[in-house]
């Protein structure tokens, strides 16, 4: 009997350990989670600050099957007649931990479409971000030229995407205007939904 007590000890601590790697991955990553709020009220935000006629649309997609533990998501867009498109989502997580884990999984160096895709980060402060991405793509046939634009900003629980397609910037550098629409986003996403 003795003799069986190390084997059922190892045997509770394995089983404990296995119970408590889902429950912790489940939690909150500290000081990080967010007040809850749905994508469709964080996505209303004025148009990019570029010249054009631009037409605008909501997308509420609420929520999903899939896309790595996203709960709920929505998305604005607006487009020029001559292609140029920005796209902003939003999607909610059931937790920081999940959001997180989604935030590291985004590839945008994996297209064909592009000879490269460039980190650049600018000297952008943001006010309450728990992480930020900039990638510039340089589509084929147009060196030293970010036509499109990735960024992908973390509060919390919430992911948000930005893109910006067909917008060549000069020197591989954020436009004004997409700085510009960064800080209103951030100032949206600071404000709506603040640290718990």
């Amino acid at each position: 009997m003795t003799r069986r007590w190390p084997l059922v000890l190892t045997g509770v601590l394995v089983a404990l350990v296995a119970a408590g790697i889902p429950v912790w991955w489940w939690f909150a990553l500290p000081g990080q989670q967010r007040r809850v709020v749905e994508p469709m009220e964080l996505v209303d935000v004025p148009p990019p600050v570029l010249p054009g006629p631009w037409q605008h649309r909501q997308v509420d997609s609420g929520r999903l099957p899939s896309d790595w533990g996203a709960q709920a998501q929505a998305t604005a867009a607006w487009q020029r007649p001559d292609g140029v498109e920005i796209d902003y989502t939003v999607r909610r997580y059931a937790s920081s931990r999940w959001a997180h884990w989604a935030f590291d999984r985004v590839d945008r160096h994996g297209s064909e479409m592009f000879d490269e895709t460039l980190d650049r980060p600018p000297a952008l402060r943001l006010a309450d971000a728990d992480e930020a991405r900039y990638v510039c793509g340089e589509i084929r046939g147009r060196p030293f030229t970010c036509d499109n634009w990735w960024i992908d900003l973390r509060y919390g629980q919430y992911l948000v995407q930005l893109q910006s397609t067909d917008a060549p910037s000069d020197e591989q550098s954020i436009p004004p205007w997409l700085a510009e629409l960064v800080r209103t986003v951030d100032a949206e996403l600071t404000s709506e939904v603040p640290r718990q």
